[in-house]
């Protein structure tokens, strides 16, 4: 996680923000990936190619740097995207032989990383047994369909998702199956966690500080072997 995070800073100094500092304990593969594809294609950061049209607080952090939250961490935030890419394309599916792998923890933006024995990264699309009905990559909140920015765990939110097969459709989250713990993948529990925004993303739907939602495609069962929509979840099988 830390040789990603550093490959991340690495990028952003030479591309966007030379002060830059390093950054510990951060996973960049949710909304970074980004980085080494417009690495690799030679091009000046930050780009609006990642960041949806709608996505108004991203797009003002891009253009005006001076609005960032405070802090030297902060400075990455302008790099990011506002599509999310699923842990299971940079982590494995769910525990085996004891290993654990990226898993929930109990707030949106929180995750427990598993041990210096979890492999991040090595995952391949010939893993993916339903590409047409697996999610790859969605934005992380309803933006185009009323005047509510709901995050993708509430049922009612409606956003663009990139299936894995390539094809992008408009969904209904509350269509998806409702995913799974995967370091605890053989039972039947559904992946819960709560929505606890920061002072720069979307209220709750409630007016609360916390809603409860649900794992979705983000934590689909099975991972890689798994499906999200038009059929029935797949049983975790070692």
């Amino acid at each position: 996680m830390q040789a990603a995070a550093n490959q991340a800073v690495d990028i952003m100094r030479r591309r966007g923000e030379p002060q830059m500092p390093q950054i510990t304990t951060w996973l960049p593969h949710l909304l970074y990936s980004q980085l080494v594809l417009a690495d690799y294609l030679d091009l000046e950061l930050p780009q609006r190619w990642w960041v949806s049209p709608e996505d108004d607080l991203l797009l003002r952090y891009q253009d005006d740097p001076s609005s960032l939250p405070p802090g030297g961490s902060n400075l990455r935030v302008r790099f990011q995207s506002s599509y999310e890419l699923g842990p299971a394309f940079y982590s494995p599916d769910a525990m085996q032989d004891g290993v654990p792998t990226i898993e929930q923890s109990t707030q949106h933006n929180q995750f427990y990383v598993g041990t210096s024995a979890t492999p991040l990264g090595r995952r391949t699309l010939s893993e993916i047994r339903h590409p047409a009905q697996k999610v790859m990559m969605h934005d992380r909140y309803q933006r185009h369909f009323g005047p509510r920015q709901a995050f993708f765990g509430y049922r009612e939110a409606r956003l663009p998702v990139l299936m894995s097969d390539g094809s992008v459709l408009v969904r209904l989250c509350g269509d998806a199956n409702s995913g799974f713990n995967p370091n605890r993948p053989t039972s039947p529990g559904v992946m819960r966690y709560f929505y606890a925004p920061a002072p720069s993303e979307p209220p709750t739907l409630s007016g609360e500080e916390a809603d409860l939602v649900f794992g979705f495609f983000r934590w689909t069962r099975s991972g890689l072997r798994g499906r999200d929509f038009n059929g029935p979840e797949v049983p975790w099988v070692d």
